[in-house]
């Protein structure tokens, strides 16, 4: 594949419009299931073009039955963005990048805002773990710190129905 068909370019980048509804859930919630982000001409490119790629990648030499529990679940490629110009074109769309934009921006200004009026609740989260900031601004530390969480749950996020 060379280059992205016009028409997957052109939904890519059409606006989603997120609903102060599907923002509050999110904040909520942690996850949110978005209907018609993409519509079926783009997942099934998505498809091509991304199974094409992981098979040009793969390395994975064992056979199945050879592999342990992880490697018979999972294949794993990592940044596929970085070897296709058309799976960046993808990934970086202007549609997917202001959902997530506009869903996290929201997130922080909340998460901000709270922790600007509890900021013993931000204090407790940044105490979390075993490292120790060296960044003394609290409120922006666990701001930032809940965002983080946010995406690190990506496998909640994919999975829950």
């Amino acid at each position: 594949m060379s280059k992205i068909p016009q028409s997957v370019s052109n939904f890519l980048n059409t606006p989603y419009q997120l609903s102060n509804e599907n923002i509050i859930y999110f904040r909520t919630h942690g996850f949110i299931k978005l209907k018609q982000v993409l519509n079926a001409e783009v997942i099934a490119y998505m498809d091509l073009v991304i199974t094409e790629e992981v098979n040009r990648l793969n390395n994975q030499q064992l056979a199945i039955e050879d592999r342990d529990t992880y490697g018979k679940a999972f294949l794993q490629i990592m940044n596929i963005w970085k070897n296709s110009d058309q799976v960046k074109e993808i990934v970086f769309s202007k549609r997917l990048a202001e959902i997530a934009t506009n869903l996290l921006d929201k997130m922080y200004t909340t998460e901000r805002a709270q922790f600007t009026m509890h900021p013993d609740k931000a204090n407790k989260l940044i105490k979390i773990g075993y490292m120790k900031p060296t960044i003394t601004n609290n409120i922006e530390l666990a701001s930032f710190a809940s965002i983080a969480m946010a995406l690190m749950n990506t496998d909640e996020f994919l999975t829950r129905k």
